[in-house]
């Protein structure tokens, strides 16, 4: 380990970060053993790559989908011998009953068995898969997988105890479903008759199937999926017992929130205001425990706060629930995706290999994303990094989301929804922030344009429409520029402010410095590779 100047967020692009993902996904494999991939290590300048137990469970997926988005955005071919290699691992260790059972597991010597926090990750990247490439074949071992889930979901019966008679006449009416085990080995029956519902720390794991299942139910609508979201978000908010009224929560963080990401693209989809409600309050809680630029972290009431570091996965769940959110007319939450994804998303993403001792090994990490960043070091109060699978599979995730937000087409106009680089049919939209306060937007089509303006780059507005001083129309809090045509230029300036504020962040005190939403200095700084110790480049959006 060498200490190191600050990251800087470059290359700031969204794409550039994105291609970035596609070095580690596609040199994070094991050429011997058909590219089987590594998910990741804890570095401490001593040990190298060794295959673990997750390698061949969700790995290859994850690493399937860092791929297909880099094909279908960037239109890259490199590395075709590992993509085959990833769809044949993606292709064993599927048995007839529609579950993945990675031998790799049955090693350790408890025979086959699937680990179903694992399998909520197969079936998400798989989700993604079929709707990058509308591949047959995807669909229908999801459909399987779906439906053996759906088998071995139980029942939540909480009076079982009482007896039969008893526990059906309580539980009359009840639809809500929960996963009794965090490992399911096969033919294992969990008998609702005979055993309560037993609250733990992998619980909330329940919960994690709940977004790839609304996406697909979204996607496709198919029933099962929605049914089987539906089960499983009655038991996380009315039946478990996880979440206080006010929210409030212990444990895994990332289990947790990516659960209550789901429920939120659920009660939307659904237009379930109680589960609406609750699931808020829940994402209202979380946001208490980490910063406004980012950090979250990885356990919640479990360890002393000043103990934790942040993980990748964490970020990836509240700004896919605030584009949620966004989405369904809470404007506010646009400012919370553009926030956690200039700052903590990209600084958690490893650009720096000679930070390393070891330059062929971080020339592979270049693009994973980390499981544990202290709020101003990369690296963790033992020196160590920590890139890994589930955090590289969410950050690039991360970062594909907020491309896709970043505008879109409704009917013949076009909104601009976050001030990063961005180019398509509809557009060209450069930003020249955070150094400088403008924005500029070539229209390719006909139509009206709305671009989102944030709070603080509200003030000294100067707006121009082909080179000429135009009025600022707003649309609630976008400025409107009606009967745009193809070839008019967009051009709005305003002021950068900057400011500081002194905040308790993992139970430590900061200080921390701002241009615009972009933090620039966190005080006191990290002492191995710091995070913010100077202005960022400009993050363009590509």
């Amino acid at each position: 380990m060498k200490r190191q100047e600050p990251v800087t967020s470059s290359p700031g692009s969204l794409l550039d970060r994105i291609e970035l993902g596609f070095n580690f996904a596609t040199r994070m494999v094991d050429p011997e053993q058909d590219y089987l991939p590594y998910w990741g290590l804890v570095y401490n300048g001593r040990n190298v790559l060794r295959h673990g137990r997750i390698d061949r469970c969700d790995t290859p997926f994850c690493w399937m989908e860092i791929i297909l988005v880099n094909r279908a955005l960037t239109g890259t071919q490199k590395a075709p011998e590992v993509e085959a290699g990833l769809r044949k691992w993606c292709a064993t260790d599927w048995q007839p009953d529609g579950l993945h059972y990675p031998v790799g597991k049955a090693a350790e010597g408890a025979g086959d068995y699937c680990f179903l926090h694992g399998l909520a990750y197969v079936l998400d990247a798989m989700v993604s898969w079929y709707s990058l490439t509308g591949e047959a074949d995807v669909r229908k071992r999801i459909d399987g997988l779906i439906a053996a889930c759906r088998r071995i979901a139980v029942p939540a019966n909480l009076h079982a105890d009482l007896g039969a008679a008893e526990a059906a006449r309580e539980t009359s009416g009840s639809s809500a479903l929960y996963f009794p085990f965090n490992n399911y080995v096969p033919g294992k029956v969990w008998d609702p008759a005979g055993h309560s519902v037993v609250n733990n720390y992998e619980l909330p794991g329940t919960g994690t199937f709940i977004l790839p299942l609304a996406r697909y139910y979204e996607m496709t609508g198919d029933e099962r999926a929605g049914e089987l979201a539906a089960g499983l978000t009655e038991y996380m908010l009315n039946v478990s017992y996880l979440y206080g009224h006010d929210g409030r929560f212990i444990g895994h963080f990332h289990r947790h929130l990516w659960s209550i990401a789901g429920i939120l693209k659920y009660a939307v989809l659904t237009g379930n205001d109680q589960y609406l409600s609750r699931a808020r309050r829940v994402y209202g809680f979380a946001e208490q425990l980490g910063s406004p630029f980012g950090w979250f972290p990885e356990m919640v009431g479990l360890n002393s706060p000043a103990d934790e570091y942040s993980e990748t996965c964490c970020i990836y769940d509240m700004i896919h629930g605030a584009l949620t959110l966004a989405r369904s007319g809470c404007d506010e939450y646009w400012d919370r995706v553009s926030c956690y994804a200039k700052n903590q998303l990209m600084k958690s993403q490893f650009t720096e290999p000679g930070a390393l001792d070891d330059g062929a090994l971080a020339a592979r990490l270049v693009g994973g994303f980390t499981g544990w960043t202290q709020v101003n070091d990369y690296f963790t109060r033992k020196g160590e990094i920590y890139p890994c699978g589930c955090c590289t599979f969410h950050g690039v995730k991360a970062l594909h989301c907020v491309w896709e937000a970043a505008c879109e087409r409704k009917g013949r106009d076009t909104w601009i929804h976050l001030l990063f680089d961005r180019e398509n049919d509809d557009l060209v939209m450069r930003s020249w922030l955070p150094q400088e306060g403008r924005v500029t937007v070539e229209l390719k089509r006909p139509g009206s344009l709305c671009l989102r303006i944030p709070p603080w780059a509200r003030e000294n507005l100067a707006v121009a429409r082909n080179g000429q001083a135009a009025p600022a129309e707003w649309r609630g809090n976008y400025l409107a520029f009606r009967n745009a045509k193809p070839g008019d230029e967009i051009r709005v300036e305003f002021t950068v402010p900057e400011w500081g504020q002194e905040m308790e962040i993992g139970g430590r005190p900061f200080r921390i410095e701002w241009r615009g939403d972009v933090v620039t200095r966190v005080e006191p700084g990290g002492s191995c590779l710091p995070l913010y110790e100077r202005p960022a480049p400009v993050p363009r959006g590509g």
